[in-house]
């Protein structure tokens, strides 16, 4: 659309609207409302027959669960590893939300979002957490040393809601199903970033460089964002152990939440 056009049919009042929502960051009252696949629940009667079939449409909503899960292994597992696993969960509500769900080709700028919150300073960093408050918090206040994916602070306490949404999942009987869905999507970012950082290198290095590159090229170039893909790798096989850990501990860790 002619961007000059659509300004020229704004009324004064929306044009001091627009103006004052970029002068505060505000982009988000700029776009749509977006519901989150996590808020959709099912309602199951107190009581019902043991075969009785469950709605499963939520399932219609949500990415997919990873198929081949591994068994997970360890006895007698720490009792903080839940509070890694929903260190993580608003790292990934977060960065969803941010995004307006919307980020099927931008996984490398996905998985970055989720590195601002989660990555050094947090769980996939290896930090460690024995409160659920602490481990939620220090998540959200990674946005104050990150102002370029800030919103606000009512878009940052929200999240942590979300968090406890995908914890609690869509039913009773498949309580830990939004919490495989999450980190089964979050591994495909990973390894979707993965695989285009590596292409994006290998087509630079095919590319010759530009003798005299002009300053307006590097000015208007968009930055991509800088990750590691050895570091990513590292964070793939953490994000697979908390899926295999949900898989056998789910129910019983986080049924007081």
């Amino acid at each position: 659309d002619d961007a000059h056009s659509i300004w020229e049919k704004l009324s004064a009042s929306e044009r001091r609207e627009f103006t004052e929502m970029l002068e505060k960051g505000d982009v988000n009252g700029l776009l749509p409302k977006y519901t989150p696949w996590w808020l959709f629940t099912v309602k199951e009667p107190k009581i019902q027959e043991l075969d009785a079939k469950v709605n499963t449409d939520f399932m219609k909503t949500c990415p997919e669960v990873w198929k081949e899960i591994p068994k997970f292994s360890i006895n007698n597992p720490s009792d903080s590893i839940k509070f890694g696993v929903m260190n993580l969960l608003y790292g990934y509500a977060y960065t969803v939300r941010y995004l307006h769900g919307d980020y099927k080709n931008s996984s490398p700028e996905f998985v970055n979002t989720v590195e601002l919150l989660v990555g050094k300073e947090g769980t996939l960093g290896g930090r460690v957490f024995e409160l659920a408050d602490t481990a939620v918090e220090t998540a959200a206040s990674r946005v104050n040393f990150n102002p370029e994916i800030a919103i606000s602070q009512e878009f940052s306490r929200s999240v942590k809601q979300d968090v406890y949404k995908i914890i609690k999942g869509p039913c009773y009987t498949h309580q830990n199903y939004y919490v495989l869905a999450a980190l089964s999507d979050l591994r495909t970012q990973y390894l979707n970033s993965i695989s285009q950082i590596k292409q994006t290198t290998k087509d630079k290095n095919k590319q010759p460089p530009l003798s005299n590159p002009s300053p307006k090229i590097s000015l208007f170039c968009e930055k991509s964002p800088d990750l590691d893909p050895k570091i990513l790798k590292l964070h793939v096989r953490k994000i697979e152990f908390y899926l295999s850990w949900c898989v056998a501990y789910h129910e019983t860790e986080f049924h007081l939440l």
